[in-house]
Parts: C-alpha cells; structure tokens; sequence
C-alpha cells in the first residue's frame, strides 16, 4: 500500500494511507518545522523533546533505533546511510541498519546548519553551515573535498543539478560552482535574500 508522511502544526508525523486518506499512525515529535524523510521502507523523523532522530518502520511506525544528538535538524539519506546536522555544526552520517555513527563532520564549532544536507549521486554530500561555507565531502567516509567561502550567510539549500551545485545567500547572490572541484563558474546578484 502507498503511504503519504507529513508533519503536522500538532507536533506528530503522520503516516496515511495513500488511497484512502486513513491513519495508519502517527508520531509525537514536538516540532512542526521539519519533514519527515523516507526512504527503503524507514521513515526519518525528529524528536525535538530528546534531541534524537528516530528511524521508524514505514508500515507500522514502530520505532527501529534513536540516534542521541545535541539538537536535530533536517536530514538526508543516501544508500546506506542518514545524514542529520546539529546546532553545534556537527555533521552525522549513521547506519541505517544500526543507527551506529559511521563518521563525522565538524564545519565551526557553534555554528548551525543553514539548510538540511543535500546528497549528490556521485557521493558527494553537500552542507551549508553557518558560518558561510558550502561545504563538499565524500559520502563514504566524510572526508572534506573542497569549501567555498561565501560573503553572507548561506540561506538556501544546494541544488545540484548537471554537475553545478546552486545556492543563495543572505546578500542576494546565487552562486554556481562546479560541484567536483567547489570552483565558482559564476554569480548574479539580485539584492536582496535568496
């Protein structure tokens, strides 16, 4: 059966049955701002009031693990792993079988991610932190492939489309970079936030 996830103004994750709009169930998150993530039968959500994201079974919205972190926000899954930023800049990347932190990433201490992480398929995942980088590291094992420094703070997720990772930020300049070497192909400014 097809499923839609949604979070809702009541602090829950909803899970609804696609055909006839039933709950299947639903999961108290205590936060309203941030979407569920699906993805290979496990539903990626946030509980705000333990600072965990939370892996429940698509179908029965059992919870499968909880990852304890500082303070969630959005996250990304690619093959086998879920990648969730916190508010200290801190980069996760988790099993999804184990719920098990694989690797790490710190962008600036105390500085908090802008945007949810954005994973290209060709192993790259791409973050924007708080302290106006964009941000390229391998997939597999975090390592850092190239920063750009920014004049303002990055307000928009990534794009990446056709090798080219765009973005706004606060002054009002999209940027194109080339997303293998993080080089600028060009910018235009329009004055005002992107």
């Amino acid at each position: 059966n097809s499923m839609i996830f949604f979070s809702a103004m009541d602090e829950h994750v909803y899970a609804l049955d696609a055909a006839t709009g039933n709950v299947r169930w639903k999961f108290a998150t205590y936060m309203f701002y941030t979407a569920p993530v699906y993805a290979n039968g496990i539903v990626y959500v946030i509980d705000q009031e333990k600072q965990d994201l939370v892996a429940l079974n698509s179908h029965t919205g059992a919870t499968l693990w909880r990852y304890r972190m500082s303070s969630v926000f959005e996250a990304g899954v690619l093959d086998d792993l879920v990648y969730a930023g916190d508010s200290d800049g801190m980069l996760h990347a988790i099993d999804i079988a184990s719920g098990k932190l694989r690797w790490s990433f710190l962008t600036k201490p105390g500085y908090r991610f802008s945007s949810p992480p954005v994973i290209y398929n060709r192993g790259i995942v791409y973050i924007s932190g708080g302290d106006k980088h964009m941000y390229a590291l391998s997939a597999e094992d975090g390592r850092l492939r190239w920063k750009f420094q920014t004049e303002a703070m990055i307000t928009s997720s990534p794009l990446v489309q056709l090798g080219v990772v765009y973005f706004g930020t606060e002054d009002g300049t999209l940027h194109a970079l080339d997303h293998a070497s993080g080089q600028s192909l060009w910018s235009y400014s329009i004055g005002q936030a992107i």
